[in-house]
């Protein structure tokens, strides 16, 4: 009678569902063996998301879902790690076989991979993120994802040359610009003498991604996404790309055009979703213009960071914080402090910050790698704070 119900319940498609939804990762491959009903069920759940690290497991997994369409069309999640050219190869005939893929991950440093994306994908990504260097193919690629929500480039091409986008303001110095040589953008100064070649190379940014939300990729790249309704973006320095003044730009070869000083005011034109913005590797030399900067043309902020902190005087932080209006976090780093500031010091500077932006309900401050985090009660009218051993900063948490 008891293996009558069992037998029952195992033909219900939401007692299946429940069952290998709640069962470990490594139980699944029993499950699929167990009979018809959980193997369905639990197979799709396998092959839901993988995470191939291992080049050989990587390299036989890409050839099953190349020889079994039935099982690639279970694939959502994709991550990849380092491999040899031959699972490269591999991997670009496997897109081809991934019609609902939505998320995926290539965590392949320096290595130029982006002849493995399909030219037309058949799947619509939601997230992506990419280890390797973008490029005009990556370009292409990401500009053919209009579902796509986050985008996270670490690193440029080191041949691959960025125009700001062309707007009235920009028109006429992007056509000087144009003429004068330009960095690979890997900080050697090397410059092609060729003009046609280096127009070729040269990019006028503009990705029109209507739901793209999340964003962390370089200073220069961050340009191309300003008409993107972004709520969350970290802009990433070092790496080729300079935030430092205009002269120090030009001594780079970087177009000044795409300094941070172009990029606020352009984000706060071209959309008003922004809620979260930070900034990684700011050098002390501007770090006090991209905090006026930002608490005058993106005030709506809920977070805002990393920046260091001067020890003293802070009176131009001051300002800056009163002009935002609803800030609820803000990290600083505070790592050039001399002495380094013990937990009195810090509650002290964090309480002094609060009475010029009394929204602010969690501050961060950064000594190297360690966060120092201070989150107020309200209640008891206190500041409290411990280290976050994670080490992770807090943009995408608001």
């Amino acid at each position: 009678m008891g293996t009558s119900h069992a037998s029952l319940a195992l033909q219900d498609p939401v007692i299946v569902s429940l069952i290998t939804s709640y069962a470990r990762i490594t139980d699944l491959h029993s499950l699929c063996l167990t009979n018809k009903s959980l193997s369905a069920y639990a197979t799709r759940r396998l092959y839901h998301s993988l995470i191939l690290t291992n080049p050989s497991s990587a390299l036989l997994a890409c050839e099953t879902l190349r020889n079994t369409p039935q099982l690639a069309a279970h694939v959502r999640g994709l991550v990849l790690g380092s491999g040899s050219p031959p699972l490269w190869q591999l991997l670009k005939r496997t897109f081809e076989f991934l019609p609902n893929l939505e998320a995926l991950a290539l965590d392949t440093r320096r290595v130029q991979l982006s002849w493995v994306f399909p030219c037309t994908p058949s799947f619509r990504l939601r997230d992506l993120r990419l280890g390797i260097p973008w490029d005009a193919r990556v370009a292409a690629f990401v500009r053919a994802q209009p579902t796509l929500r986050a985008l996270w480039v670490l690193e440029l091409a080191a041949d691959y040359v960025l125009s700001p986008p062309t707007t009235p303001e920009t028109q006429s110095h992007v056509s000087k610009d144009v003429d004068t040589n330009t960095n690979t953008g890997t900080g050697t100064g090397i410059a092609d003498p060729d003009e046609a070649k280096m127009d070729r190379k040269r990019e006028t940014m503009t990705m029109d991604l209507p739901l793209l939300a999340t964003l962390e990729c370089p200073l220069r790249l961050a340009h191309a996404f300003v008409n993107c309704p972004l709520t969350h973006l970290q802009v990433l320095g070092g790496g080729g790309d300079t935030m430092s003044s205009e002269t120090d730009a030009t001594d780079s070869g970087t177009s000044d055009d795409l300094l941070p000083q172009r990029l606020i005011p352009r984000l706060a034109r071209a959309s008003k979703t922004l809620r979260s913005l930070s900034f990684h590797d700011v050098p002390e030399s501007c770090a006090l213009m991209i905090v006026a900067l930002v608490a005058q043309h993106c005030s709506q902020l809920l977070y805002f960071g990393i920046i260091p902190l001067p020890s003293s005087p802070r009176s131009a932080i001051h300002d800056a914080l009163i002009r935002f209006k609803a800030l609820v976090m803000i990290e600083f780093d505070i790592s050039t402090w001399v002495p380094l500031p013990s937990g009195a010091l810090q509650r002290t500077v964090v309480t002094e910050l609060h009475v010029y932006r009394p929204s602010l309900r969690c501050v961060s401050l950064w000594i190297s790698s360690r966060r120092f985090v201070w989150r107020y009660d309200a209640e008891m009218d206190l500041w409290a704070g411990h280290v976050d051993q994670r080490g992770v900063g807090g943009w995408k948490s608001v």
